[in-house]
This record gives structure tokens, sequence and C-alpha cells, in this order.
């Protein structure tokens, strides 16, 4: 479950540079582009996130691997939470527009893979840093309380992303469309 909501992550950096030149009527319309930023947000939430949910509690279920519980129950819903609002900042600040041939780019492509790892680690240090140091000293009350102080991290991270992405298409959103536009 947690790798498919990674990569379904790294898949999403890119939301305002795949959708061309859509964007142009987000930014005709005065004030539209908060409701724009929040749209993306909860169709992050309400795609990937019970997908990745079921996936990862299921396959835990299955595994039979107890253990794991805190570590799923950390990760998984911190990833959902935090990816909503840090993968539209993402998408806002780097745009990259479509190849020649009509393709990802090469940067597309770059940007996906460095997502694939940066993500993860900004959105689950909180998580990490509960759960090693309670496996290594066996302390229960430390791998669970990675679960609240994980979520709420990514609670923060995806608020504040939010906040900030519609600050930055607000602002610069003819400068987001002209990345995105492809001359004729």
């Amino acid at each position: 479950g947690l790798l498919f909501t990674v990569i379904a992550a790294g898949c999403f950096t890119n939301c305002y540079g795949d959708e061309g030149t859509s964007l142009w009527l987000t930014l005709v319309v005065p004030g539209a582009a908060r409701a724009d930023v929040r749209g993306r947000v909860w169709a992050w939430l309400l795609v990937v996130g019970p997908a990745g949910l079921l996936l990862t509690v299921v396959l835990t279920a299955v595994s039979g691997q107890t253990w794991a519980w805190p570590w799923v129950l950390a990760a998984e819903p911190a990833i959902v939470i935090g990816c909503a609002g840090l993968l539209v900042l993402i998408g806002a600040r780097s745009v990259n527009g479509p190849a020649p041939d009509g393709g990802p780019s090469p940067a597309r492509v770059l940007k996906t893979h460095i997502a694939l790892i940066a993500v993860p680690v900004v959105v689950l240090w909180p998580a990490a840093a509960l759960l090693i140091p309670g496996a290594v000293g066996h302390s229960v009350v430390l791998r669970w309380l990675a679960v609240p102080v994980c979520i709420a991290w990514a609670a923060l991270l995806s608020w504040w992303s939010e906040r900030a992405a519609t600050q930055l298409v607000a602002s610069s959103g003819p400068e987001i469309f002209a990345r995105v536009r492809v001359p004729a």
C-alpha cells in the first residue's frame, strides 16, 4: 500500500503541467485559485487515499506481521495526508510542459524520480524519528506514539503547502500557464 501511494505521489508531482492549457480557465475566473488548489487536494485524498489505505491494511493483516502495525498506521495515513497538499505545491512551483513530441519532458521524468525519494523522506521523518528508536529500544509506547505524531505532522505540512500553493497560483498563474503552453 505504501509503495502504491508513493508511486501515485510521484505521478502527481506535475499536476499543473500535465493538464495543458486548462489552467487558463482557473486564471480567468477571479478568486478561483483557492478552489482549484483545494479541488486538487481533495481529488488526491479521494482517489489515492482509500485505495492506499485499503491495500496497506489488508496486506498487513494478511501478512500476519503484527510488529508492522505501528509502522504502517503511522506511514500510510501520513503519506496520504501530507502528499495531498505537498504535491499541489510541488506541481505549482515546478511546472514542466510537455516535450516537443507531446510526451513527458526529461525534466518532468527527473522530477518524478526525485519525488519518489524526497516526498516520503519529508513526510515520514517524524515517524522514523520515533519508530526506529522505539524498535531498537523495544519501546511499544514510542512506536505507537509515532502514529498520532506523524499524522499531525502530515496534516500541518498539507495545510501549509495548500496555503502556499494557493498563493502561488493566484500570484504567478500567468507564469505557470506560460510554462505549460505549447507553442503552435
